[in-house]
C-alpha cells in the first residue's frame, strides 16, 4: 500500500500481495472473527490505514440489531495479539470493512479453494 491515500478505503485483499504469508494473516483474523460471531452473532474487520509495516493491524466489530457497530478487539497484524492501548497514533482504519463470510471464502482462497463456502 504505497500511497496513503489508497489506504483509506484498503480491504484485506487489497493487501494479501503485499504479505509473505498471507494465508496465516487470514488464518488469524478469521479466529477472532469466528470468536466475535459466535459471541455477538455478526463479525467484520477493517485493516489499519496507519500501519508502516506491510503486515496491517485490524480491529474486529459487530452489530447490533440496529447495525450500530461495536468494537470487539483490536490486533496486531504479525502475532494477532490483542492491542492493549488504542489511541490516536492507532487509530486509522480503513473506511471499508469485510464481513465474516467474505474473510471465510478469502482464506479458502489463499489455500487454493475453487469454491465459494457461502
Amino acid at each position: 500500500m504505497p500511497n496513503p491515500e489508497d489506504n483509506k478505503t484498503a480491504t484485506l485483499e487489497d493487501v494479501l500481495p503485499t504479505l509473505k504469508s498471507p494465508e496465516a494473516y487470514i488464518r488469524g483474523i478469521f479466529g477472532h472473527l469466528n470468536e466475535c460471531k459466535t459471541k455477538h452473532g455478526s463479525a467484520l474487520v477493517r485493516i489499519g490505514t496507519a500501519t508502516r509495516g506491510l503486515i496491517p493491524d485490524y480491529r474486529v466489530f459487530f452489530q447490533d440489531e440496529t447495525g450500530q457497530e461495536f468494537v470487539f478487539g483490536t490486533f496486531y497484524g504479525d502475532d494477532h495479539s490483542p492491542i492493549q492501548s488504542v489511541g490516536p497514533a492507532n487509530g486509522k482504519w480503513s473506511s471499508s470493512s469485510v464481513i465474516f463470510d467474505d474473510v471465510q471464502n478469502l482464506l479458502g482462497k489463499t489455500q487454493g479453494w475453487k469454491g465459494k463456502y457461502r
